[in-house]
């Protein structure tokens, strides 16, 4: 999953979305034999590229990406920029053409094996203005099973937030108790010198039942609540030992009805092989013997905690089943991710780690 947080008002649309993504690995597909114990693992990268926004005529439109990462979503926007017509389009039409180029060939954008799960989602939003009209509009594109494309209105008033969940609603809670202060001081201040002060003492009741209100906010002020909703995120997840879904950076673009795209911070898609490992304990191995599975942590830097549900990297590569007492060799894996990420793993120099029956020690 990751994070991408899209926000309309009467002035234009912000859209922030970071810059990490989770890769499986299955050294199993590679050697069905040598590797039969080791079913998966996850590796965290940053560098990757959730919002993608073309050249003229085409700079009224924006297209970002959430999702299980099972469709390569940056390459499908890629291969439509490469087929569009020298004129602008509508955002429905931008839409329809993507969904089209996806349908052409679908196998093209497909990560993983094995059949697609039945709660599969990749989600894609185009968004942006038709010509000679202010209002916004955004479409969403739910690939396999949903497609679309569907109009979404942005939610509540003008907000419209796609991933992970979780730090999302006490995010927007601080940005509205901010507000409310900011309301109250203004309130203070304009009775300390004789000033009207309804417009201000409607606007914070309307707050205060109904959280913060998107409509009439600048560009500026949604870019900044935008990215601190994905700030708080990251905080938190590293707060409370989460696995680091988000993170890597942003990528924060503006697009408004006259002006078109701006790029604020727009940096350049790192493909797969280039992308740098994220700074994180979560980077894992999943060891599968006896109906039981364990992640092992890949450590790639020295002094990392444990992250949860993990157990450390034994020291002598061995890792004994409590079930059926096998000691499988985790060499062998090893060496295998290494030559794949181009990064070394440290083995703990303490003694073998084992797993109980009745949990982990």
């Amino acid at each position: 999953m990751s994070l991408s947080v899209m926000i309309a008002s009467t002035s234009g649309i912000v859209v922030v979305a970071d810059r990490r993504v989770g890769s499986y690995v299955h050294p199993v597909v590679s050697d069905a034999e040598k590797f039969k114990h080791f079913t998966s693992g996850m590796l965290f990268f940053d560098g990757n590229k959730k919002v993608t926004v073309y050249e003229r005529p085409h700079n009224f439109v924006a297209f970002t990406y959430t999702g299980s990462g099972s469709i390569d979503s940056h390459q499908l926007i890629e291969d439509l920029k490469d087929g569009l017509p020298a004129r602008r389009l509508s955002i429905k039409e931008y839409a329809d053409a993507l969904l089209a180029v996806y349908s052409n060939d679908p196998d093209r954008y497909r990560f993983g094996y094995g059949p697609f799960e039945s709660d599969t989602s990749n989600c894609i939003y185009v968004m942006g203005y038709d010509e000679g009209s202010g209002k916004a509009l955004l479409y969403q594109i739910d690939l396999p099973f949903n497609p679309g494309p569907i109009q979404k209105g942005m939610h509540p008033g003008g907000l419209l937030i796609s991933g992970v969940g979780g730090h999302i609603d006490a995010a927007l809670g601080i940005l509205g108790q901010r507000k409310i202060a900011k309301l109250e001081r203004q309130i203070a201040g304009n009775r300390l010198v004789g000033s009207p002060t309804g417009m201000q003492e409607g606007e914070l009741h309307v707050i205060r039942r109904d959280g913060v209100q998107w409509q009439g906010m600048s560009v500026g002020e949604m870019q900044e609540c935008a990215e601190f909703i994905v700030q708080h995120t990251i905080t938190e997840q590293k707060r409370l030992n989460e696995e680091p879904s988000v993170g890597g950076g942003t990528d924060v673009i503006r697009i408004t009805r006259r002006g078109g795209v701006e790029r604020v911070r727009y940096e350049p898609y790192l493909p797969v092989g280039k992308r740098p490992l994220a700074e994180t304990h979560y980077h894992h191995l999943v060891l599968s013997c006896c109906d039981q599975e364990v992640k092992i942590q890949m450590d790639f830097d020295l002094g990392n905690p444990l992250g949860k549900a993990h157990v450390r990297y034994p020291a002598d590569e061995k890792f004994q089943c409590p079930q059926c007492e096998t000691k499988h060799d985790l060499s062998e894996v090893r060496k295998y991710l290494q030559e794949g990420v181009g990064y070394h793993i440290i083995v703990d120099e303490k003694p073998p780690y084992t797993i109980t029956a009745e949990g982990s020690g």
